[in-house]
């Protein structure tokens, strides 16, 4: 890569019903991207902000504290059909995690896994 050109960061929607939780979603773009990848850049917002900000091609969604998990999934689908999303559901709940992989979901992760995991995922989900 030459020297000139810029990688420029990715952002990605975080829609989470309750502030602690973004935080603690937000570790997971304390990590530094590995060498030639772009940096992950999370953005706070209603589920319709995020919607509307075409810059945001990837999405984490917390069913945990959402509301009609399934209706939001279904709206996401209809809104942005090619916004590639990660559910973060509850633990033990095999249905939750079927119903948002069959909705479109890329990822399914139940609230177990730390921030590790999720980055790992974001990685995989973004390289494609």
């Amino acid at each position: 890569m030459n020297i000139a050109e810029e990688i420029l960061p990715i952002h990605v929607g975080l829609v989470v019903g309750e502030p602690i939780r973004f935080e603690g979603l937000a570790l997971v773009f304390e990590r530094e991207p590995g060498l030639g990848r772009p940096p992950l850049v999370p953005v706070r917002g209603t589920l319709q902000e995020l919607l509307d900000n075409h810059e945001i091609g990837f999405l984490v969604l917390d069913l945990i504290t959402a509301h009609d998990g399934l209706k939001i999934l279904e709206k996401i689908r209809r809104t942005r059909p090619n916004l590639r999303l990660i559910v973060i559901g509850p633990v033990g709940d095999e249905l939750v995690g079927r119903h948002a992989i069959s909705a479109g979901a890329r990822a399914y992760h139940d609230l177990s896994d730390g921030p590790g995991e999720v980055h790992e995922a974001l990685d995989i989900v973004i390289e494609g």
